[in-house]
């Protein structure tokens, strides 16, 4: 999302990005054609004129314009194949996977094509069952390396790639709210800045459930909301105190909602 509250919304199988606002998501759908065969990333940089994608073939950045023209293309030094891209005002951070398993974050300086590695996490598969699978996502001058599935573990990492925190959603405090039988079907969703404080989704793929959390920046619970509805947070335009999240009715639906703080009863558990 930029600034001005500009979404691009693109798949990791598609050669196209929809360009929209929260009023007119059906937006402008822009071909990049061969330029693009698996983007994991997208962002505006500086302005709603120039969109950066971030392709697995390469790995590459590519600079376009908002009509599709490709204004340049920088090829990234990097010995895996990243999974997942986000970025900060600096620029873009990359996860990856060796093939020892060892996830690792990158810095990548594209200007002159290098990558720096700033961040690494080794996790057995015996402890999970398979390796997890991360997500990457960024705040203010934060990144956040989150797992998708339990425990959900988030890493707060500075973009010098230091250890800031880590962050575990305590849904065992509500019992029996995420109960989905032996083999569970929660997924955490990316990290979603709000200001000075953090939101969060953990879903039920095999039904409605989500619980809504909102950490502090030390990763402290502090809402907790649970919901019988198909909604996921996605991102959010902080100034704007814009927030965009993806809902299915029979399609998916990407809804805006404007947010503000209020004061909140933790006994009661409501917003």
């Amino acid at each position: 999302m930029s600034p001005s509250g500009l979404l691009a919304l693109w798949a990791a199988n598609s050669a196209h990005i929809v360009l929209a606002t929260p009023r007119s998501v059906s937006g402008e759908v822009i071909d990049f054609g061969p330029d693009l065969s698996g983007p994991i990333g997208a962002a505006f940089v500086g302005s709603d004129s120039l969109l950066e994608i971030v392709d697995t073939a390469g790995p590459t950045i590519l600079g376009f314009s908002l009509a599709g023209r490709l204004v340049y293309e920088r090829r990234l030094q990097l010995g895996e194949v990243p999974e997942v891209a986000a970025r900060l005002a600096g620029g873009w951070f990359l996860g990856a996977r060796d093939q020892s398993g060892r996830y690792h974050v990158y810095r990548a300086d594209h200007s002159i094509g290098q990558t720096l590695e700033i961040f690494s996490v080794e996790l057995e598969a015996k402890e999970h069952r398979y390796l997890p699978v991360f997500q990457l996502s960024v705040g203010e001058g934060e990144v956040y390396l989150a797992m998708t599935e339990p425990p959900f573990e988030t890493y707060r990492i500075s973009p010098d790639g230091e250890l800031l925190g880590t962050i575990q959603p305590r849904w065992e405090s509500a019992p029996g709210a995420l109960d989905a039988g032996p083999e569970p079907l929660i997924v955490a969703l990316p990290l979603v800045p709000l200001g000075d404080q953090l939101l969060q989704t953990l879903a039920d793929l095999s039904s409605d459930l989500r619980i809504i959390l909102v950490y502090d920046r030390t990763g402290r619970v502090l809402r907790r909301k649970t919901l019988q509805a198909p909604v996921g947070f996605l991102t959010s335009c902080p100034d704007r105190h814009l927030l965009i999240a993806a809902r299915w009715v029979g399609s998916l639906d990407l809804v805006g909602y404007r947010w503000r703080w209020r004061d909140f009863d933790m006994r009661g558990g409501r917003y």
